[in-house]
């Protein structure tokens, strides 16, 4: 409990910088709320955030509540006008049927403003999650059900998740570091690079970039179809493959004892390099 506590805080200390410094631009002046939310989390199967500007955060928490931290940053080109409208963006969590909806609304046609709202949310870990903002990162620690993760600017990164992984940016990196893969992970980016790193089991992935690097790293014995292609880089792996196809720029063929699980690393401009992870000692 006392790690939870410690990584909270310094999520939500991460996403406060990330909300202040997404604000920057010629709005030099500034209305700042935080508000806490507390919701049980008995019958809740899925935690839906949304926001437009800002970061997410979730962390998984041996709790029977699902918390909800909200920072919201309002700038405006003079202080009257950020404090006027600041209290007018309301935040809402609210429970629909086995869901709980995290989203904001902020006044509409107002020029001269701009608004930031990031979320940092504690739940447990048998909760499915599904972020989606468009100028903000989102960072997932701890989760056992599946998780979908969507920005356009902004990075991905998943740390000790379990589930099915479905991870997309346009403008930005992806990081999936799973404790157990046990069902598919997608990972796709336009510019930056990709990193799935899976410590145990094994299920379907891909991961694409058109400009940026792949890399993706498996459990030593793992076995099953390795499809890994690049346009302008070079291709790599640790692993032994009965080779069906290799160039500098592609190699495909079967791991191990093959089998059906597919694992394709594909980028345009970049390297993909197929690495063993190594055990913790």
């Amino acid at each position: 409990m006392r790690r939870t506590s410690v990584v909270f805080s310094s999520i939500v200390v991460i996403l406060l910088g990330l909300c202040v410094s997404a604000c920057i631009s010629s709005y030099k002046f500034s209305h700042t709320e935080e508000k806490d939310f507390q919701v049980p989390a008995a019958g809740i199967a899925t935690v839906d955030a949304q926001a437009t500007n800002g970061s997410v955060g979730v962390i998984a928490s041996d709790t029977q509540e699902i918390k909800v931290h909200v920072i919201k940053v309002v700038q405006a080109t003079t202080q009257e006008k950020a404090d006027e409208y600041g209290p007018q963006v309301v935040a809402h969590v609210e429970t629909e049927g086995d869901t709980l909806r995290i989203f904001y609304e902020e006044p509409k046609g107002i020029k001269q403003i701009q608004v930031n709202v990031a979320y940092a949310i504690t739940c447990p870990p048998a909760i499915a999650i599904r972020l989606l903002t468009t100028n903000g990162s989102a960072n997932v620690v701890g989760i056992e059900r599946s998780v979908s993760a969507q920005t356009t600017n902004g990075n991905v990164d998943l740390k000790r998740c379990k589930g099915a992984v479905n991870l997309k940016t346009t403008n930005g990196s992806i990081s999936a570091r799973m404790a157990m893969l046990e069902k598919e992970a997608d990972c796709l980016t336009t510019n930056g690079n990709v990193r799935v790193e899976v410590e145990t089991g094994i299920a379907p992935i891909r991961a694409v970039s058109t400009n940026g690097s792949v890399t993706i790293v498996l459990p030593p014995d793992f076995s099953g179809q390795l499809d890994a292609v690049t346009t302008n880089g070079s291709v790599s792996s640790e692993f032994e493959v009965t080779i069906e196809k290799r160039s500098d720029t592609c190699l495909k063929g079967s791991v191990g004892r093959g089998g059906d699980v597919n694992v394709k690393a594909i980028t345009t401009n970049g390297n993909v390099t197929i690495k063993k992870s190594v055990p913790d000692v």
